[in-house]
């Protein structure tokens, strides 16, 4: 765009000091418009979700067009009618009156719909900002809760089975007391990160406490969930972190639990709890065996 703008400037400049041409230089800055606007396209998601930004690319593309159109109107008068381009038969034409009125509700248009695209947009980030942990980038409990019970009165109607996994750092408050909020802060964004990255859309998850992290698996059995549980925990042990003093790593701890046909959210995580507290148990009498799946004795 700025390449656009910058030829634009030069030739506008020589055929208003060197050679003035009014035809020319209506061609070019018209001409510049459409592109400039069709660049503009590139940016604007034609098929996102929301209808303002929708609409706003189709405006967009409707002013772009509109540009050209009178491009081609000038290059017309000027070689195929013969006419003698002055500021007066320009100004004048019944077609360069209706291109300007033209030009002048898109542009309406299209500012309204921005302020409404961008107005859109903030509420969407601010919502985001009060759904979201920022330090894992996950759901909150609220956010997380809220999302589950949705989802657990969906797999009830359609007899579809759901796993809820929780997943507990083992010896965080101590980390924290050592080695400051800072490595903590670090911790917390890295278990975020590796949860985000085993999730797909199926699978809910959120930071529901200090150090503890909830994934809920839709469509999905107590297998699945265990030996997702376990990929967690190899992915949380392979990660260290280093301070100025000692470079140090974060186990975890699971708790695994299938939703029954009797029992709501409350009742399916007090249940995964209950393994989570005996692993957490395990974890502090150093008995650590090496798959997550032997800690998780979660009865279906």
């Amino acid at each position: 765009m700025s390449t656009i703008a910058i030829i634009q400037a030069i030739i506008l400049i020589y055929f208003i000091y060197w050679q003035p041409d009014i035809g020319i230089r209506t061609m070019i800055a018209n001409a510049s418009a459409a592109a400039l606007m069709a660049c503009s396209l590139l940016v604007i998601p034609f098929k996102d979700k929301e209808l303002v930004n929708r609409l706003l690319f189709w405006v967009s593309a409707a002013t772009s067009i509109q540009f050209l159109l009178r491009s081609v109107f000038v290059f017309y008068m000027a070689q195929y009618q013969g006419l003698a381009m002055t500021d007066a038969n320009y100004a004048q034409s019944i077609v360069t009156v209706s291109l300007h009125f033209s030009i002048a509700v898109l542009s309406l248009i299209m500012g309204v719909t921005a302020c409404i695209a961008f107005g859109l947009d903030a509420i969407s980030d601010i919502k985001k900002m009060v759904d979201v942990d920022v330090l894992s980038g996950l759901p909150n409990q609220h956010k997380f809760e809220t999302e589950a019970h949705k989802i657990l009165k969906l797999a009830k109607e359609k007899n579809l089975p759901v796993t809820l996994i929780l997943m507990d750092l083992d010896k965080y408050k101590s980390v924290n007391d050592k080695h400051g909020q800072i490595i903590c802060n670090e911790i917390i964004h890295n278990a975020g990160k590796k949860i985000r990255a085993l999730c797909n859309q199926n699978h809910t998850a959120g930071r529901i406490g200090f150090d503890k992290f909830s994934i809920l698996l839709d469509t999905a059995d107590i297998k699945l969930g265990r030996l997702m549980a376990e990929s967690l925990r190899q992915e949380m042990e392979s990660q260290t972190f280093t301070t100025n003093r000692e470079t140090i790593s974060i186990t975890a701890s699971f708790g695994v639990a299938e939703l029954r046909d009797n029992e709501n959210y409350n009742t399916v995580f007090s249940r995964a709890n209950e393994e989570l507290d005996k692993a957490k148990q395990m974890s502090r009498n150093q008995v650590r065996p090496k798959r997550a799946n032997y800690i998780l004795q979660s009865v279906i």
